[in-house]
Parts: structure tokens; C-alpha cells; sequence
């Protein structure tokens, strides 16, 4: 039986999301083992009244971040640094692996152990089919991916993987995106940009 966090970003409007996400992850992801949920969100207060009264979400232990509100894109473009700064307290303590899911998402089917590997990407449902991608075609940005590269694009709401893996993918595009900000720089789909560059390469 593993630790798994799951880690979810919840500023503004999109706290109403986070029952129905709850209640899927519950019922449907990784059954086996142990599930930490992580929210990161400018309403801790709300979101726990909301939540301790829920049924159906027993089998999570849920462990709330208070973070600032911060406008689009940078509330998405931040989710590295946002993560690793959990990462670095008591609540991650033990956790063998790490998941970020968007969360006005939903999980439809059962998730298994498949989904236990060392770096976990998720095919860009919008591309899967005709192929291509929205790959960062700005050479002034650390995100640039070079046209023999561009094999799979996926998807940025949901990836991970082993702690220690995804930590050092984080903080290796949390770096890059200090580098794109210095230069004045920000890639098109944001962090989305930036995992498609580290899958990549």
C-alpha cells in the first residue's frame, strides 16, 4: 500500500468543483492505497465547512494550503512552484507519490496501479486523435520544443508520478519558467508549455 498526494489548485469561483472531484476520486482512483488530497486555496475557511460535512469522501485525508489569489494565467503558470512549497512542509511527510489534477475534472473510470510509474503523462485528449499539438514555438522561451521532438503533446491536468520524480520535473520547469519571466518571456499554454518540453526531452 502507497502514500499518494493529490494535489489540487483552487483560487476564486472554482471551489465548486471540488466536491464532485472528491467524490470520483473516493469512489474510483487508486482503491488500494492511501489518498491525500492537497488543496491549495484562497479558501480554506469555506472549503472546510463545505467539505466536513460531506459523506462519501471518508476514505480521503484531506489537507488544506492557504495560498493567495492570483489572476490569469499566473495561478496556472505558478503550479510548480505552488506544489513544491507544499512539498516542503510536515503534510507531504511519507508520500511515495504525486499527482496534480485540474480541479474541475472529474474521474469517470476506475484509475489502477497502471497509473504507478515513475513520471505519469496523459495523452492531450484534444490532440490524441488528429495528432499535433499547441507545442511552444517561441525559441525565445525555454519551452520551445523542436519540430524532431514534437511526438506526443499531453495534457497539462493531470501528470505526476513517483515523489522524487515529479519534485525534480517541477522544479526543473519551475526554473525554466523564472528563466522565461527574466526574459521577459511567457510560453503560449503556459505550464502546459513547459511539461510538454520536459515529456519531450
Amino acid at each position: 500500500m502507497k502514500k499518494i498526494a493529490v494535489c489540487l489548485i483552487c483560487t476564486g469561483k472554482y471551489d465548486v468543483f471540488v466536491p464532485p472531484l472528491l467524490n470520483s476520486l473516493a469512489a474510483k482512483f487508486l482503491l488500494n492505497h492511501i489518498i491525500e488530497v492537497h488543496i491549495f486555496t484562497d479558501k480554506v475557511g469555506d472549503l472546510y465547512a463545505t467539505l466536513s460535512n460531506k459523506e462519501g469522501i471518508d476514505r480521503l485525508r484531506i489537507c488544506f494550503h492557504d495560498i493567495e489569489t492570483l489572476k490569469f494565467p499566473y495561478a496556472t503558470l505558478y503550479r510548480y512552484k505552488t506544489i513544491l512549497k507544499g512539498m516542503e512542509t510536515p503534510y507531504f511527510f511519507g508520500v511515495d507519490y504525486v499527482y496534480y489534477m485540474d480541479v474541475d475534472m472529474r474521474i469517470e473510470n476506475e484509475v489502477g496501479d497502471d497509473i504507478l510509474g515513475p513520471l505519469v503523462a496523459v495523452k492531450h485528449p484534444g490532440f490524441s486523435v488528429v495528432g499535433g499539438g499547441a507545442w511552444c514555438t517561441d525559441e525565445n522561451s525555454t519551452a520551445y520544443t523542436g519540430p524532431m521532438h514534437r511526438n506526443v503533446y499531453v495534457a497539462g491536468g493531470v501528470q505526476g508520478g513517483e515523489a522524487k520524480h515529479f519534485r525534480e520535473a517541477m522544479k526543473i520547469m519551475d526554473d525554466n519558467i523564472r528563466v522565461d519571466e527574466s526574459r521577459g518571456v511567457m510560453a503560449p499554454w503556459h505550464d502546459e508549455s513547459h511539461w510538454n518540453k520536459y515529456i519531450a526531452y
